[in-house]
């Protein structure tokens, strides 16, 4: 299930790690995916995070990019939490 930011980038790296993704085309998503999410996950720990898993897909290691990318989830899921909470 791909529905947030951070699992569409997940999914990616999933694919190409189950053989269903082409490399170079995948490794240009996951980059343009962990810079969009850069801009949104701001904090110092989520830096951190997207700066590890930029330097594993820069090279092709994509399961530890995919890894770094997981433990990003449980703070998207706070986010969007709190963006549904909000008042319109």
């Amino acid at each position: 299930d791909a529905t947030t930011p951070v699992r569409r980038v997940c999914y990616i790296a999933q694919l190409v790690l189950s053989g269903d993704a082409e490399v170079d085309l995948a490794r240009h998503q996951l980059l343009r995916g962990i810079e969009q999410l850069s801009q949104v996950l701001s904090d110092a720990d989520s830096r951190m995070h997207l700066a590890e898993a930029t330097e594993a897909v820069i090279a092709a290691d994509f399961y530890r990019a995919l890894k770094r990318l997981r433990a990003l989830l449980p703070r998207e899921e706070r986010l969007l939490a709190a963006a549904a909470a909000r008042p319109s």
